[in-house]
């Protein structure tokens, strides 16, 4: 059986027509869901930012057991993913242009592909900054390029791919918007999914995670009728970064201005991704649909919008329905595993298909704290700056109406009754007596990569 899991990144539950009151922001989805699929009204994420969400959804562990997170974002290895699972019996393939899966999380994987490494005409040969970033052959420039046209086999191929990288050397992603462009990959990222699902020689586990709903936003003028009405392009915010360094008081645009153009991205991507959805499940494949994190433009590491995802699964045979206990998307690997295998695979937990109370959700968060946390309470990614600095471990545990938060070194009773929240209070005070892991590779972006970065708002 096929196994796709699709990552629309960033995507707010309270953003979709699954929430009470919702804008109807994804019909397509939210219709498919109702007549085929699975549809968890209450699961959150287990990091606050793609990083350590993206490592806890892989490994099925807390950030802190991963070794991922905005404290130290790579994965060093050394727990098995589930892309190291299904490679026993599927080929597995990891799709996106979301740099953070290529931090380490994409080792497990039989073939990857980053859509932001446009200068690569020919995908099956050497890709030239890849593999400079992991070898270093003495000699003459001459010996080393030989070296590296002779790595992967196909000289010529990769030659070529060299060339190209130095023709374009610093403008790699085109500043034009478009579904081509930027970070709205959603066409080429379907089409690339499709023609490996559609080969029927083995079993495939692909990884799709999509940037399309992640700032910078740029919308179609029919979905900006729809959810911006009366706004010219010119005052809307269009690809401008979402200044999450600063107070929302101090944009350059409105906070709620920028959510019109959100929910017009949402409603376009929607669009893109329907039939290709529809085609998987018609397929009988296993469709995981979810976001690693909600919208962050305005919001804390904490907030409800940035920890409450949308999650639909997919599953031949299973009936639709509508799950309204907490979860936690860390519970996907063994979801998958049992599913597809039968068994665990390992991982902790218990399958999402077999839920029938609350679970305690757990969200992670550990970080630097430097200048934009003081200032506005949000956290960054860990900069070279700030990597010597101590680390803060922050929790948020969910389960049904109660909510507690671990935050600064104090706990905070947000909601819920006594007896669960001392419960809460009591797991949490567990993890937090748990030693958390740091990696030990040292964290270096290259010129490109810290663009992409400040683009998105990470840096």
């Amino acid at each position: 059986m096929n196994v796709v899991w699709l990552i629309l990144d960033s995507l707010s539950f309270g953003a979709t027509p699954f929430a009470e009151d919702g804008p109807n922001t994804t019909p397509i989805l939210k219709e498919v869901a109702d007549s085929e699929g699975v549809t968890f009204t209450e699961a959150y994420a287990p990091g606050p930012l793609s990083p350590s969400s993206h490592a806890a959804m892989f490994t099925g562990e807390l950030p802190s057991v991963a070794g991922m997170h905005e404290a130290h974002p790579y994965f060093d290895g050394g727990i098995p993913t589930i892309a190291d699972k299904l490679r026993r019996t599927h080929e597995t393939h990891l799709l996106s242009l979301n740099m953070w899966l290529f931090q380490g999380l994409d080792t497990g994987f039989d073939s990857t592909k980053d859509f932001s490494r446009q200068y690569l005409l020919f995908r099956d040969a050497t890709d030239p900054l890849n593999y400079f970033r992991k070898h270093d052959p003495d000699g003459s420039e001459l010996r080393r390029l030989l070296r590296f046209a002779t790595a992967g086999g196909k000289p010529v191929r990769s030659l070529l791919n060299y060339a190209n990288y130095k023709r374009l050397n610093g403008s790699l992603v085109p500043e034009q918007w478009g579904d081509s462009e930027n970070y709205q990959y959603a066409e080429q990222i379907n089409n690339e999914l499709r023609a490996i699902v559609d080969t029927n020689d083995q079993d495939r586990f692909v990884f799709a995670n999509y940037m399309d709903i992640h700032p910078p936003f740029d919308a179609s003028d029919e979905a900006l009728e729809r959810f911006a009405p009366g706004m010219s392009r010119d005052e809307l915010p269009i690809g401008i970064p979402p200044e999450r360094h600063i107070n929302n008081d101090e944009k350059s645009y409105e906070p709620n201005v920028m959510e019109k153009l959100y929910h017009a991205a949402v409603w376009d991507f929607d669009r893109k991704l329907g039939s290709t959805l529809r085609d998987l499940i018609e397929d009988d494949t296993m469709v995981i649909v979810t976001s690693d994190h909600g919208i962050w433009n305005c919001d804390t590491a904490y907030s409800e919008n940035r920890l409450h995802v949308p999650l639909v699964i997919f599953a031949p045979d299973e009936p639709p329905r509508t799950v309204d206990h907490t979860v936690n998307l860390r519970s996907l690997p063994r979801t998958i595993m049992e599913y597809v295998t039968g068994e665990s695979g390992g991982f902790d937990g218990r399958s999402l298909l077999d839920v029938t109370s609350d679970e305690i959700s757990v969200t992670e968060v550990l970080h630097h704290p430097n200048e934009v946390y003081e200032k506005t309470g949000r956290i960054d990614v860990t900069k070279r700056i700030h990597a010597d600095e101590q680390v803060q471990r922050d929790l948020v545990l969910i389960k049904g109406d109660a909510r507690v938060e671990y935050i600064d070194g104090t706990w905070n009773t947000v909601a819920g009754g006594e007896s669960v929240l001392t419960n809460l209070q009591s797991y949490g005070e567990q993890i937090l007596s748990q030693d958390f892991k740091q990696g030990e590779t040292d964290i270096e972006y290259d010129a490109i990569t810290e663009e992409r970065l400040e683009d998105l708002g990470y840096m």
